[in-house]
């Protein structure tokens, strides 16, 4: 079980890799939304399930509904709070290395028609934003609840 976890988690991080080179080659009207949708979810999910097994990177999706809903006692695990705080850290690691690559690919092409410079500097303030929104709007405050309904229990 643990190499088919290590192969899915491994082709979802190239997936979502894959995802970034489309995006600096292509049309972003088109791959702003797909593209680093996959890069932003694919990859840090990839490297969890490399890092944790599919078990516990399931678990911690199935405990967002936590967010919305107050669980059974005794539903929560502590291990879906330390995937969460992965999933934290990977997405910001992930967002940075994105943006680096953007800044490379902006100074390759300083050279280019000025129409896509443009794009380029949007996709790279994109890949800022995107990690905020993922991290902080979505993971940071399932982190909280995780850990409030953690200390319950006890």
């Amino acid at each position: 079980m643990r190499t088919i976890s290590s192969l899915v988690g491994a082709l979802l991080f190239l997936f979502g890799t894959i995802g970034v080179f489309i995006l600096l080659n292509g049309n972003p009207y088109i791959l702003m939304a797909e593209g680093l949708v996959f890069f932003f979810i694919f990859a840090p999910l990839g490297s969890s399930i490399l890092a944790f097994g599919f078990r516990d990177v399931l678990n911690t999706l199935f405990s967002i509904r936590f967010l919305f809903f107050t669980p059974p006692t005794g539903t929560v695990s502590p291990r879906s709070l330390v995937v969460t705080r992965f999933l934290i850290i990977s997405v910001y690691a992930i967002g940075g290395l994105f943006f680096l690559f953007c800044i490379i690919i902006n100074m390759a092409s300083l050279n280019a028609p000025l129409g896509r410079i443009g794009q380029l500097v949007a996709l790279s303030l994109c890949s800022l934003m995107y990690p905020i929104f993922i991290s902080e709007g979505l993971l940071r405050p399932l982190k909280y609840r995780l850990e409030y309904l953690a200390e319950q229990k006890q």
